[in-house]
């Protein structure tokens, strides 16, 4: 396995390999993509488990988990939207 990089170690890896002009852009795409995997790991964690889960979920607080869950769905689907429109206009 490799060695684990701070992120300032992960942006001057970025710079070196890419260059002044793209590695800070790619360095920033990086991290708003490593970002994004997360939260929709999170919801999948909370909400795609198993219909169980969310019965103990709404059980346990359902209208916080609901909120949580609206949540992280419309952030993940906006930030997918923003990457693809990004990409469309460039």
């Amino acid at each position: 396995m490799g060695e684990e990089l701070s992120p300032e170690q992960v942006r001057e890896k970025h710079l070196r390999d890419m260059g002044p002009e793209l590695g800070p852009v790619y360095n920033a795409l990086d991290n708003d993509v490593a970002w994004l995997h997360e939260k929709w790991n999170q919801y999948r964690q909370l909400y795609a488990h198993s219909p169980e889960r969310v019965a103990l979920l709404n059980q346990a607080a359902g209208h916080f988990f609901g909120v949580i869950q609206h949540t992280l769905f419309e952030d993940v689907r906006n930030r997918g939207t923003w990457f693809t429109c990004r990409i469309r206009i460039s």
